[in-house]
């Protein structure tokens, strides 16, 4: 009797291998198609073409940004107060005279008001003393001008009276 064989079962290993091909020709097609187009568009205004030439190259870039200081220096004021202006803006070159904070202080300035108050009653006091030495001076003086008066008063009556 004969025995019927079988047949081995095929195995898929040559279905991937062409499946593998396939794609990578059709990724290396891909690639070639691509390599013709440029990815970046970019106008002819924009690009400056000239031939090499042996020199200094000059970059200038001028890109949008934060200038971000490496130290960041805080300035301490010896009273306490608050900010009234800031007159000089964030990157603008400044010297050893530059004014870059107005500061007021309620404190100290209630202080000058009052000395000044004080000031005032004092040269007050001054002129009004013033005003009463020479009125002193001034009686003092009538005083001393009637006493003569009378004085030259009586020595001419007396002088009258001795004739």
């Amino acid at each position: 009797m004969d025995i019927r064989r079988t047949r081995p079962a095929r195995s898929n290993r040559y279905l991937w291998v062409g499946a593998l091909l396939i794609a990578s020709a059709a990724s290396v097609g891909l690639m070639a198609r691509r390599g013709s187009e440029p990815d970046v568009v970019v106008d002819r205004s924009a690009v400056i073409i000239d031939s090499v030439s042996r020199g200094t190259l000059v970059r200038d870039v001028t890109a949008p940004g934060n200038l971000v200081p490496e130290n960041v220096r805080i300035i301490a004021a010896i009273t306490a107060g608050r900010v009234e202006q800031l007159p000089v803006r964030p990157g603008v070159m400044v010297t050893p005279e530059t004014i870059i904070v107005e500061m007021s202080n309620p404190d100290v300035e209630l202080q000058q008001l009052e000395s000044q108050g004080a000031l005032t009653a004092s040269e007050a006091d001054v002129v009004s003393d013033h005003g009463a030495t020479q009125a002193e001076e001034l009686s003092q003086r009538s005083h001393s001008q009637r006493s003569r008066l009378s004085s030259a008063r009586l020595a001419g009556s007396w002088t009258l009276w001795r004739h």
